[in-house]
């Protein structure tokens, strides 16, 4: 990055605009030179500003940067000019501040803006966007563009003298090695995650070794935490218990099948006396049983012999009863047709409403369109009114314009043989009349028109003109409509008529019903009345045929109890008929199952007679239970044992590989945490080995510029030597004397050599932040104040060794009031410091 052009308004000391035109250094060193507190420094400020939206002091602040020197009507600004990789940028920023109001009393805030114009003539604007935009072109921060282009007044000279832990802060600062301490960190933390999950493993494993009722040698194991010793202890008494407990299993198995053998030969000879016992006493209840269902079969067949004697005369009522059904069909007939009657009516009713509200709406309607027409009418008649009123202006205007254009042309006419009497000579012929005498030519009128005048009026005449043509024209379509639309009220209030009147309905009713069509609803009105009347036809022919058969109530009753009378004659036929089914059913399965029953019972008989010769008592059974118990608690004693053993090996195995691959982990990690924390033979930390790495390469670029200006006499290293063996951070500087051959601390130079040590080591530094962010292209530097303390052999020195560090593509600022500076470096900008505000007035 390299600036080309600057310019700042009300900013710092500054009151008004000023510019500053850097392509005139664009290769070499200038001055920035000016009284103590003119602002030589706040154009370092504006330059940062410009690229970062930061300032460079570490007491200045962006919202202090409004001139207090300025008027009210100056913006505070800056715009920089710069060029980078060949290709040419401009950023003008807008700090935030606060300004008395334009318009009004009081003061408002300006706020923070940035635009940022590309190579190409692309616009960003937007302070975020600005931001983000520059830093990705010039690839660096704003501390690491600060490192590299501006060496601030006496920071780079405490950098000489400070503490090592200070110096490390601010080499830690600058180059992020804080990444460093991270991963050392992170290793550590691994390793002491490792160490602890092996610890846990280790318990857990000494946890799930604990076993009940041991012997002391495997108590000794397990405290030892001989754990492979205590797996192969398990692994032994694992099998040795697993061989008793299938021993156990087998001698309980056979007891157990021997009590089951006698236990149900014992229950079989009591099972089959119970049923004995159960089958005789169903034999009695069935033949009990079957001599009932004889005896109420025998009662169904009398009452069945009973219903069989009325058949005749229940087959006289049902013909009786066939007549009086077809009697009462047509009794409810006749109640539908009287339903169909009403509803009809009632429909009838409505729809003549319905019409009345379609006739009522159809005159609504055409009272409204009247109503149109009579507004539409109104509407013509005014604006034919007001055509005829603008038709007669437009006339008068007409006829004005008219008079005056002709007074005018004659005026004008009358001018013309003035202009041509005005050349007549005596003796010579007139280009009118020939006469060659004059006695009385004509004048020049004084007011009259010149040809322009003529036509402008001749122009406003024909204007005139067309509007009165325009508002007759319309004037005579406005009569045109007014008359027809007048034509088409009158129509409209002869068919509108007198307003029909409803019972029952009105005008708001009307508006605000359903839209009815009246000839739709008279359609559908006669249809209706059409249904009604044959609906009535039909009724009155019905009620004349029943005349004929007697009295309707009575007949219903009649036909009533009737079917009420043949349906319980029905009713209690198939009662018995299914009850004399039911009973022959229940007959033969009852001889049936009496006969299964007593095969059971002689069966049962034989079975127990035969169970009685193997004489097994309850004592037996009793004695050999007892026994079977306490096989089963043997068994299952040694079945826990062996169940824990088995989990316990599992437990130990899956965690004891667990624990060697954790271990396996550790050593590479534990290694590693090792050697970054600071146990190596170093005895330095990962983060202070790379910041005495960076360290030494600060004092390898330095040394090339301080034993130039020295004369050969110094040289910069760090110091080996350790002053306290619990710092491991030593950044000490130490400066070779040749001429005494000896090492001594850079804090014994004097002040002037103090300079130049320190002015080297940020010229150092300034290049290995270059260096570290990768190359990046700031060709411009600015150094502030600290050359007051040499003597003019080292003021040359330090001019000599700058100049050469420009070179042709790189820009060198020296910031100083020294006048010896002044008179060395001839491409300076010279800053005036009055009272009314600082100014540039001199480059």
């Amino acid at each position: 990055m390299k600036p080309l052009f600057l310019e700042i308004s009300a900013w710092g000391p500054y009151a008004g605009k000023n510019q500053i035109d850097f392509s005139k250094f664009q290769g070499g060193l200038f001055l920035i030179t000016g009284p103590t507190g003119s602002g030589k420094t706040t154009i370092f400020d504006a330059l940062t500003y410009a690229l970062y939206g930061e300032v460079s002091g570490s007491v200045r602040t962006k919202e202090s940067l409004r001139s207090d020197f300025a008027s009210q009507k100056e913006d505070t600004y800056v715009i920089l000019e710069f060029t980078h990789r060949n290709e040419k940028y401009r950023v003008e920023r807008h700090p935030k501040y606060r300004r008395a109001k334009r318009k009004g009393s009081g003061t408002t805030v300006k706020k923070e803006d940035a635009v940022l114009t590309l190579p190409d003539g692309t616009v960003k604007a937007g302070t975020s966007k600005v931001n983000e935009e520059l830093s990705r072109i010039l690839s660096i921060d704003y501390d690491q563009f600060r490192q590299i282009s501006m060496l601030a007044q006496g920071e780079f000279q405490r950098l000489l003298t400070a503490k090592s832990s200070d110096r490390a802060e601010v080499f830690r600062s600058i180059f992020h090695t804080q990444i460093y301490k991270k991963i050392q960190g992170l290793a550590g933390e691994k390793a002491r995650a490792l160490l602890s999950e092996i610890r846990e493993i280790t318990n857990q494993m000494e946890e799930a070794a604990k076993l009940s009722g041991e012997d002391p040698a495997y108590e000794e194991m397990r405290e030892k935490k001989d754990f492979s010793a205590v797996i192969t202890f398990l692994e032994d008494d694992y099998k040795e218990k697993k061989q008793l407990a299938s021993e156990a299993f087998l001698n309980s198995r056979n007891k157990r099948e021997e009590f089951d053998s006698k236990k149900q030969i014992f229950e079989q000879a009591k099972k089959l006396s119970a049923e004995t016992e159960t089958l005789a006493s169903k034999i009695c209840s069935l033949e009990e049983e079957l001599g009932e269902l004889k005896q109420k079969r025998e009662n169904i067949r009398k009452k069945k012999q009973d219903l069989y004697s009325l058949r005749d005369v229940m087959d006289h009522k049902k013909e009786r009863l066939g007549v009086l059904k077809e009697i009462n069909e047509q009794l409810e007939r006749l109640g539908q047709l009287e339903t169909e009657y009403e509803e009809a009516s009632q429909e009838e009713s409505r729809q003549i409403r319905r019409t009345r509200m379609a006739v009522y709406q159809e005159w609504l309607e055409a009272e409204g369109e009247a109503k149109a027409s009579s507004e539409k009418f109104k509407c013509f008649s005014e604006e034919f009114e007001q055509a005829e009123c603008e038709y007669r202006r437009a006339d008068d205007l007409r006829k004005e314009e008219q008079d005056i254009y002709m007074e005018m042309q004659s005026a004008y006419y009358a001018c013309s043989i003035g202009i041509l009497a005005k050349d007549l000579r005596e003796g010579k012929p007139c280009p009118v009349c020939g006469s060659t005498i004059h006695p009385k030519p004509a004048g020049i009128p004084s007011e009259a028109p010149d040809r322009e005048q003529l036509e402008a009026q001749k122009d406003r005449a024909e204007k005139a003109e067309e509007l009165f043509r325009k508002w007759y024209e319309k004037m005579l379509k406005l009569k045109e409509q007014k008359n027809t639309a007048q034509t088409e009220w009158k129509r409209k209030q002869e068919e509108l008529g007198e307003e029909p009147e409803y019972e029952g309905i009105t005008r708001e009713e009307a508006c605000s019903a359903e839209k009815f069509s009246r000839q739709k609803e008279e359609n559908c009105l006669a249809d209706i009345r059409e249904q009604r009347m044959k609906a009535e036809g039909r009724m009155r022919a019905f009620r004349e045929q029943l005349e004929s058969w007697g009295r309707a109530e009575e007949l219903k009753e009649e036909h009533l109890a009737l079917s009420k009378e043949l349906e319980e004659y029905d009713s209690e036929n198939d009662r018995l008929t299914a009850e004399n089914i039911e009973l022959e059913t229940a007959l033969s399965k009852t001889r049936t199952l009496l006969e299964e029953r007593r095969g059971e019972f002689e069966e049962r008989k034989k079975q127990r007679a035969e169970l009685e010769q193997e004489k097994v008592s309850s004592g037996d059974l009793e004695n050999l239970e007892g026994e079977i118990k306490k096989t089963e608690e043997e068994r299952e004693q040694l079945a826990v044992l062996v169940h824990q053993r088995q989990r316990a090996l599992c437990s130990l195995k899956e965690k004891q590989k667990k624990k060697e691959k954790l271990e396996e982990s550790y050593g590479i990690v534990g290694d590693v945490d090792r050697l970054l924390s600071g146990n190596n033979a170093l005895r330095l930390t990962f983060e202070q080995f790379i910041l005495i790495t960076y360290f030494r390469d600060i004092l390898k670029a330095a040394n090339i510029r301080f034993v130039k200006m020295t004369g050969g006499r110094y040289e910069m290293f760090r110091s080996e030597t350790v002053t306290d063996a619990r710092k491991k951070d030593n950044l000490e500087i130490e400066v070779m004397d040749y001429y005494t051959g000896k090492r001594r601390s850079v804090k014994t130079l004097s002040g002037g050599e103090s300079f130049k040590a320190a002015l080297c080591l940020a010229l150092g530094l300034s290049d290995i932040v270059r260096n570290s962010a990768g190359g990046i292209q700031i060709e411009v530097l600015f150094v502030d104040e600290g050359f007051g303390s040499l003597d003019s052999e080292s003021l040359e020195q330090a001019v000599s060794c700058l100049q050469e560090l420009s070179g042709k593509n790189r820009m060198i600022g020296i910031i100083s009031h020294v006048p010896e500076l002044s008179e060395r470096i001839e491409e300076k900008i010279t800053v005036r410091k009055k009272n009314m505000g600082s100014s540039i007035e001199k480059l």
